[in-house]
């Protein structure tokens, strides 16, 4: 009789880095009840917030272990310390996938998943990769060549890394596929949602109260702001605050996007998947320090197809740059309704199971004598 299979996931330090993974886990589980799913977390306190709100969060067969790494090593004064932090991780992983006998890693990108990796590596355990975004992130380029699969949910540039990834879309979790394909509800009343990632934006705060105090907000509108932990923005003004619900965390962040008829956020990949999957309307103000401009990347992938504007939250001129897209798509529903139209032609649907289903012939395969 086979054995249970256990997957592993590694990634994390934001919601876009355990997204996916939690999408293809509830997948797995699905199509077999039997096996189990560890995730190798970072020390970042937004992992524990997203993973407890997922599905899997009390499911026995899932097993969640943080690792003491909570950033990329850097070259300065406290590289040995980041150092020490990887050695032990990689150490704790190397013994996870030990003790459960893993059949497969999968990596999502970023400083959290190469532990993860390494470990496999040194253990001759089959490697997959999934990328979010447009252009590859380092760890993924780098490992590309370990991978015995690659994935990605936007398409990526194929001069970025010498090993294709394919393009299968954006893996998004069993109640995200209910509610993205959902319309706005009462069309008298409607929501504008400001959303800065997972761990929100001060600069993205900032920009977005000062533009919506200049240009008004109509009278049917209201407003959901997700200012992220400790990132308060500038106050609202009065005439405006008795319509503004202010929260630091969206737990239900793609029913939101369904329920709102505009959306200005960062651009994230997995954030921007879940809007144009609901097609809607958006303002993207890109964060521009992120590894390799990815953010950037995402942003005009959306925008060429006629499905977003965007904002260069460093340009002088941002805040009249966000005014103007807002003049447009709050007042204009023909703006709205040619927006939405071109946001809802760039996802493609199952991809949770697609990968899923990858992993488990994978894990199959590796049995076979």
């Amino acid at each position: 009789m086979t054995e249970a299979r256990h997957f592993v996931f590694a990634g994390g330090g934001s919601g876009g880095h355990l997204t996916p993974s939690i999408a293809v886990s509830e997948q797995l589980l699905e199509l077999t009840p039997d096996c189990s799913v560890s995730f190798l977390t970072s020390g970042r306190e937004i992992d524990q917030v997203v993973l407890g709100h997922s599905s899997l969060a009390n499911d026995g067969r899932c097993e969640i272990v943080v690792l003491p790494v909570t950033e990329s090593p850097r070259l300065d004064v406290s590289a040995f310390r980041h150092l020490q932090a990887l050695g032990r991780s990689v150490r704790q992983c190397r013994h996870l996938l030990q003790r459960r006998s893993a059949n497969v890693v999968m990596g999502t990108g970023a400083f959290a998943s190469l532990p993860g990796l390494i470990a496999a590596r040194y253990l001759k355990i089959p490697i997959v990769l999934f990328e979010a975004n447009a252009a590859p992130g380092c760890v993924n380029r780098w490992w590309s060549k370990y991978a015995t699969a690659r994935f990605s949910g936007w398409m990526t540039d194929d001069q970025a890394t010498s090993h294709k990834f394919e393009f299968v879309g954006m893996p998004t979790t069993s109640g995200q596929e209910t509610v993205l394909t959902g319309t706005t509800g009462d069309s008298n009343t409607q929501q504008l949602l400001i959303v800065g990632g997972s761990q929100g934006s001060q600069r993205l705060n900032e920009l977005v109260v000062s533009a919506i105090t200049q240009t008004g907000l109509p009278a049917n509108w209201h407003i959901l702001h997700q200012t992220g932990s400790g990132k308060l923005p500038t106050p609202w003004p009065r005439n405006l605050s008795d319509r503004v619900r202010i929260t630091d965390f969206i737990a239900d962040l793609p029913q939101q996007i369904s329920d709102s008829t505009v959306v200005i956020s960062r651009a994230g990949a997995v954030t921007i998947s879940e809007i144009t999957t609901a097609g809607r309307p958006c303002v993207l103000v890109p964060l521009r320090n992120t590894a390799e401009d990815h953010q950037q990347i995402n942003a005009k992938r959306i925008a060429n197809a006629g499905a977003s504007a965007i904002v260069d939250e460093h340009s002088p001129h941002a805040i009249d740059e966000l005014v103007s897209a807002l003049q447009s798509l709050l007042n204009d529903e023909d703006a709205r309704s040619r927006m939405q139209r071109q946001s809802q032609t760039l996802q493609r649907p199952g991809a949770a199971r697609l990968i899923a289903r990858r992993l488990l012939e994978l894990a199959e395969q590796c049995e076979t004598p």
